[in-house]
C-alpha cells in the first residue's frame, strides 16, 4: 500500500469481538476509501488470549498495524498513542466497538479535502440502536461520575448538512489532522474523565469543536460479560482535576460531585497531588546533551557546526550541550548560555572514559548522547522526554539512516545504541559506561535490566534522528578503532564555531516521509546479518536438499539470468535455496527462517523431530561454499520481511514456505504484497489444504489466477 491518506486508530483492551466486527464492517461497507486508509490497533493489554487473537487476526488484514503497549496506558494514553503512531496526515480515532454508517468515511474525507490545514476537532452524530434517534453533542451537566449528557441539535438531523460548533462530545469517536492533535494530558490515568477538558483545550488554542452530520456512528454500550478493566472513581476524579488545572479552570464542582463515592479527605489529597504534579511539570527536567568530538577541523568542522545547530533549534526549554573536545592543539570556541565547550589538553585513553567524563561535566537530570556528525530535528528532545515518561530509560526505535546519495528509514532496535535517553540517577546507579566491547549496547542492556524495557516504535512522520552513515570521508568510530583515529595527524588551530545547517533537513525529512527514498544496496543487509566465522562441525546432508521436479518446473518460469534478488521465507536445510542459486546464477538469495520448527515440523515423525535442533547448523553447512550469494536472517517471516524492507531491498521473487497454517500463510501473503507490491510471489505446498485456501483467497479477492503444479504455486498478477 502507498502512504495512507487516513489512519483509523482504535485502542483495545481485551475486546477481540469488538475489533473483529469493527474492522470487518470497515472493509465491507467503506470501499474504496478504506483501501487508502491504514487501520491501527493500540493494544493496552496484549499479554492475554484476546490480545494474541487480535494480533493474529490483523495479520490477515493487509492495511492493518498492531502495536502492543509494554505497560498499560489507560484510555487517554492509548488514544494519544493512536495519533503518535499514525502514519497518515488525517486521523480518525474511535473505540474498537464502533460501527460507521455507510458514507461516514466519505463525509470525513470531503471535509478534510475542503479544509486540509484545519486545526479543529471533529465529532460525528451518534446513532442509537433503534436507528432513529441520534445525539449530536453532550450537554455540560453531570450524570453520575461523568460530565456530559447526550443532547440533540436539529442541525445534525440531515447527514448532508454543514458542520456546526458544539460545546463537547464523547471521545468514543473523534478526528483531526494528525499534527493538530492537542492530546490528553500525560498525567491522565485509568479510564474516564476525558470529555470536557480536551474540548476546552482546543478552544483555548483558537480552534473549534465541530459536529460533522455526515460522520454517523453506532456504539456498542452493552457489555454482558462485564468490562475487562477496573473503573476507579479516584482515577476519574484525578483526570478531571488534571484537565481542569491544565486549562486553568475551577475544580469545585468535581469535588462536590465525587463526594458521593470518595471521602472529602481523599478528594482534597487527590487535588493537592494533581496541583503539585502540574506545578512541577511547569519546570521540566533539565536535559544534558553530551557531544564528544575529536579532530574534525578543518575539513569536518561543518559536521560539528551542524550538530550544534541541531541543539540550538530544539524546542525543549530546559537543556544544555556539553561539547567535549580532547584534540591536543585544537581549541573550539562558542559563546552561548546553554552550550559549554570543554577543551582538554590531552586525549582520553578510551572512548568509555570520554563518555563518562562528559556525563560528569553535565548538570542535567536526563542524559542524551549528541554525536558530532548527526542531525536531530527540533522536536527530538521534547519527544524523547515525553516518551521517557516516568521510566528510567527509553530507547525509541525508528530513525533515518542517511547515506551518501540516499536515505532509508530503519526500525531496527540494535543500531545507533547511543541514541536513547537515561535518567542521571539510573546512569550513576549502574555505573555509567563500562570498558567492554560494545560499550553502548552494554549500557542499554544494563539500563533495561534495571529500569525495564521501554522501546516505543516511532512511525516515519515522528522520527527526529538522522543518523549519518559513511556520508563523508571523515572517520567514524564504527569503522575505525579509537586508537587508529588517535594516530591521524592533527592540524593545530583555534576555531570559533559558527553553527548552521548546510541543508534544510526539515524539508528533507518531510520529503523522505512522503516519497520514500530509493533503496540501499544488499551490502547494508549483508553487514547486518553476517555468517558465523566458523563452519559448524557437522557433515552435509544434501539428501535433505533434493528439490522435486514438479517445483523446479514451475518456478523456472519465473527465474532468469536477470533475476537479482530472491527472498525465501522458510529455508529448513537449504533445498529451495540451492535450487534458486542454480536456476538464477546472478541472484542473491535472502533466507528467512527461525530454524526452530513450525507447526508442521513439530507434528512430524521421529526423524524430523531429531532434525529440528540441528537444522540451522545443517543449513549453514549445506550452503557454506555459497555464502557470498546467501544472506541469512534468523527471524520470523514477518519480521524478516520487515528487515528487508527497512533496508530498501526489493526482491524480484518471493518464495513462501514458512508457516503452513491458513492464518500464517495468509499473514505472509498479505505482508509480502504490502511491503513488496512489485515482487513476483510464489510458494510451496499448494497440496496442503490450508495453504491452498490462503493462496486461493488472495487470488479470488484480487481477481488473480493461480499458476500451480502439485506442490509449487505462483500468483499471476497483471
Amino acid at each position: 500500500m502507498n502512504r495512507p491518506e487516513f489512519t483509523i486508530g482504535m485502542p483495545v483492551c481485551e475486546d477481540f469481538d469488538g475489533v473483529y466486527f469493527t474492522v470487518e464492517a470497515l472493509r465491507l461497507y467503506h470501499r474504496p476509501l478504506i483501501d487508502r486508509c491504514e487501520i491501527l490497533i493500540i493494544d493496552d493489554r496484549p499479554e492475554g488470549k484476546q490480545g494474541k487473537a487480535v494480533a493474529d487476526y490483523l495479520g490477515s488484514v493487509g492495511n492493518a498495524r498492531y502495536l502492543a503497549n509494554a505497560s498499560p496506558l489507560g484510555a487517554a494514553g492509548a488514544k494519544n498513542a493512536v495519533f503518535e503512531h499514525a502514519e497518515a496526515p488525517y486521523v480518525l480515532c474511535m473505540d474498537c466497538h464502533v460501527l460507521l454508517l455507510p458514507g461516514a468515511l466519505d463525509a470525513l474525507a470531503k471535509h478534510f479535502d475542503a479544509d486540509p490545514e484545519t486545526g479543529d476537532l471533529l465529532h460525528g452524530v451518534l446513532v442509537y440502536a433503534n436507528h432513529k434517534d441520534v445525539a449530536t453533542h453532550m450537554d455540560r451537566v453531570w450524570g453520575g461520575h461523568m460530565l456530559g449528557k447526550w443532547g440533540f441539535d436539529g442541525r445534525g438531523q440531515d447527514p448532508t448538512a454543514e458542520p456546526f460548533e458544539i460545546d463537547m462530545h464523547g471521545t468514543g469517536l473523534m478526528a483531526c489532522r494528525r499534527d493538530a492533535w492537542l492530546g490528553f494530558h500525560k498525567a491522565f490515568r485509568g479510564w474516564g474523565g476525558q470529555a470536557g477538558p480536551l474540548h476546552d483545550k482546543y478552544r483555548r488554542a483558537g480552534h473549534k469543536v465541530l459536529c460533522l452530520p455526515g460522520l454517523r456512528w453506532l456504539h456498542r454500550f452493552a457489555r454482558p460479560n462485564g468490562i475487562p478493566f477496573k473503573i476507579s472513581y479516584a482515577d476519574i476524579a484525578w483526570n478531571y482535576f488534571v484537565g481542569r488545572l491544565e486549562n486553568g479552570d475551577a475544580t469545585d464542582d468535581v469535588v462536590k460531585q465525587f463526594r458521593q463515592w470518595l471521602p472529602q479527605e481523599r478528594l482534597v489529597t487527590l487535588l493537592d497531588e494533581a496541583t503539585k504534579q502540574m506545578t512541577k511539570q511547569q519546570d521540566p527536567p533539565k536535559v544534558s546533551c553530551l557531544m564528544l568530538t575529536y579532530n574534525r577541523p578543518p575539513d569536518g568542522l561543518w559536521l560539528v557546526e551542524e550538530a550544534v545547530e541541531s541543539f540550538l533549534r530544539q524546542d525543549y526549554p530546559n537543556k544544555e550541550l556539553i561539547v567535549l573536545n580532547d584534540t591536543p592543539g585544537q581549541t573550539l570556541r562558542f559563546e552561548h548560555p546553554d552550550v559549554h565547550v570543554h577543551n582538554e589538553p590531552e586525549r582520553f585513553k578510551t572512548i568509555v572514559q570520554k563518555h563518562n567524563a562528559a556525563a560528569q561535566r553535565s548538570t542535567g537530570d536526563l542524559l542524551v548522547v549528541w554525536d558530532d556528525d548527526d542531525i536531530h530535528l527540533p522536536w527530538h528532545l521534547s519527544s524523547y522526554v515525553d516518551l521517557l515518561g516516568a521510566s528510567g530509560y527509553c530507547f525509541p526505535v525508528g530513525h533515518w539512516l542517511v547515506g551518501k546519495s540516499q536515505s532509508v528509514f530503519s526500525a531496527r532496535p540494535d543500531t545507533c545504541s547511543n541514541h536513547g535517553i537515561i535518567r542521571r540517577e539510573l546512569f550513576d546507579q549502574i555505573g555509567g559506561y563500562r570498558e567492554v566491547s560494545g560499550y553502548d549496547h552494554d549500557l542499554k542492556k544494563r539500563a533495561e535490566a534495571a529500569a525495564g524495557v521501554n522501546r516505543p516504535v516511532l512511525p516515519i512522520g515522528r522520527s527526529s534522528f538522522l543518523y549519518r552513515w559513511m556520508v563523508t570521508r571523515h572517520v567514524h568510530v564504527s569503522l575505525m578503532s579509537y586508537e587508529e583515529i588517535g594516530r591521524r595527524p592533527v592540524a593545530p588551530m583555534d576555531i570559533e564555531l559558527h553553527p548552521h545547517w548546510n541543508a534544510d533537513y526539515m524539508t528533507e525529512a518531510e520529503r523522505w516521509r512522503r516519497d520514500p527514498p530509493p533503496p540501499l544496496t544488499l551490502t547494508a543487509l549483508r553487514k547486518r546479518w553476517r555468517w558465523p566465522e566458523k563452519r559448524p562441525d557437522r557433515a552435509k546432508n544434501l539428501q535433505a536438499t533434493m528439490f522435486s521436479d514438479d517445483r523446479a518446473a514451475l518456478l523456472r518460469n519465473y527465474l532468469s539470468g536477470k533475476t537479482r534478488v530472491i527472498l525465501e521465507l522458510g529455508s529448513w536445510m537449504g533445498e529451495s535455496c540451492r535450487f534458486f542459486l542454480d536456476a538464477a546464477p546472478e541472484a542473491t538469495v535472502i533466507c528467512v527462517d527461525t530454524w526452530l520448527g513450525g507447526r508442521l515440523t513439530h507434528q512430524g515423525g521421529e526423524a524430523i523431530q531429531r532434525a529440528i535442533p540441528v537444522s540451522y547448523d545443517t543449513f549453514l553447512v549445506n550452503l557454506w561454499e555459497k555464502q557470498q550469494r546467501v544472506i541469512v536472517i534468523r527471524n520470523s517471516s514477518l519480521a524478516g520481511m520487515g528487515e528487508v524492507a527497512a533496508c530498501g531491498v526489493v526482491p524480484d521473487l518471493i518464495y513462501i514456505d514458512a508457516d503452513h497454517s491458513y492464518e500464517g500463510c495468509l499473514a505472509d501473503l498479505h505482508t509480502a504484497l504490502r511491503l513488496f507490491p512489485k515482487s513476483q510471489i510464489t510458494g510451496d505446498d499448494y497440496h496442503f489444504s490450508t495453504v491452498k485456501r490462503a493462496v486461493d483467497e488472495i487470488g479470488a479477492r484480487n481477481g488473480w489466477k493461480i499458476d500451480h503444479g502439485k506442490m509449487a504455486w505462483a500468483l499471476l498478477r497483471e
